[in-house]
C-alpha cells in the first residue's frame, strides 16, 4: 500500500513549513530543497474498521476534569453524547480484551488521552468494571477535521 504525501497543510500543522516569510533563517535554520517524502509507519495487521463506530471526537484527559475530583461541563456533555450514541451490547463475564482505535485530526494529539475517559463510558453504559479489562491495545488514524472517531471492541479473553 502506497502512502499519500503529506499536503501543505500537514506540513504547516506538524511546524515543518514556514508559515510566516524568514522564520525559519531568523532562527538559523537552513532551508531543505528535495526533502524525501515521509512515510507513515505501516499499521498492524488490524481491521480499522472492526467493531463499533462512534463518529464523535476523542475528549483528552486534560479537558475532562476541574482540579481533581469533578468533571467539567463539557466532559459531561462528552459523556451524555457518546452515551446516546451507543448500541445495546452485552459484555461477557470475566476477562476482556479492549481494543480502541482514535481518529484524530491532529497528529500532536495523545492517544492515551481518551482512552481512559471512553473507556469509564463503556464501563457506565454496559454496566461491567473496567478491572475485567485484562488487555487493552489502543491505535491512532490520523483523519480529516471533523471526521474524528473513536471505535471499539470488547472481547472475552
Amino acid at each position: 500500500m502506497k502512502s499519500k504525501p503529506f499536503t501543505f497543510n500537514d506540513l504547516s500543522t506538524l511546524g515543518m513549513i514556514e508559515t510566516s516569510p524568514g522564520v525559519f533563517e531568523k532562527a538559523g535554520i537552513k532551508k531543505i530543497s528535495n526533502m524525501p517524502q515521509a512515510k507513515p509507519a505501516p499499521l498492524p495487521n488490524f481491521n480499522m474498521h472492526e467493531g463499533i463506530m462512534v463518529h464523535v471526537k476523542p475528549l483528552s484527559v486534560n479537558k475532562a476534569w476541574q482540579g481533581k475530583r469533578f468533571k467539567t461541563k463539557e466532559y459531561k456533555e462528552y459523556e451524555k453524547t457518546v452515551m446516546g450514541m451507543l448500541p445495546d451490547l452485552k459484555i461477557p463475564k470475566g476477562p476482556l480484551k479492549v481494543t480502541f482505535i482514535f481518529g484524530f485530526s491532529s497528529p500532536l494529539a495523545d492517544l492515551d488521552n481518551p482512552q481512559k475517559l471512553f473507556l469509564d463510558i463503556l464501563q457506565k453504559r454496559y454496566f461491567f468494571n473496567d478491572s475485567q479489562v485484562y488487555e487493552l491495545h489502543s491505535f491512532k488514524e490520523i483523519v480529516p477535521k471533523r471526521e474524528e472517531y473513536c471505535n471499539f471492541t470488547i472481547k472475552q479473553l
